[in-house]
């Protein structure tokens, strides 16, 4: 399997490259969070960003690979293994409702360490031992969920704190 080497740019498969665009979304929203806690942003408002994009996308980007995506590496078994306890515990932290600063640091490690396990090793890994129509066929139906979780009316993120 071919791992790209960290900082090298990913050579996606075209058929990928929409769920490639939905991890940076992802990714995205993690930077996001930190910079919310890094400003000092107001708890409430984050935990509703966090709520709302988790409920709108993330619950129905995580399953899909879930159900269609991680099937396609059970033959590795220490990164399935992965994905399975990363499913358990973003199952068990996207019920809390009200998190704290410390759970909201933790929701977004796992999620992002997830979100980097996908691009880095399982996509690559699905591009390069996949048949073209397995691949085809993850396009299609990642066509069928939402693709992008970036857009927010507070942007909290972008304010400074006072000092």
């Amino acid at each position: 399997m071919d791992i790209p080497k960290k900082g090298d740019p990913i050579k996606r498969h075209p058929a990928l490259q929409n769920i490639s665009r939905a991890n940076h979304d992802v990714l995205t929203f993690c930077l996001n969070l930190n910079l919310g806690i890094r400003n000092q942003t107001d708890i409430a408002r984050i935990n509703a960003y966090i709520n709302a994009i988790t409920k709108d996308f993330l619950v129905q980007n995580f399953d899909f690979k879930t159900r269609k995506v991680y099937k396609l590496i059970q033959s590795n078994p220490l990164t399935y293994q992965q994905t399975q306890d990363f499913k358990q515990y973003f199952n068990f932290l996207k019920k809390i409702e009200d998190k704290t600063i410390e759970e909201i640091l933790e929701f977004e490690r796992i999620v992002y360490t997830q979100v980097r396990l996908d691009e880095r090793i399982i996509l690559n890994e699905i591009q390069n031992n996949c048949s073209e129509n397995d691949i085809q066929k993850l396009s299609k139906d990642f066509e069928k969920i939402p693709t992008s979780c970036i857009k927010w009316i507070d942007t909290f993120w972008k304010n400074k704190p006072s000092k």
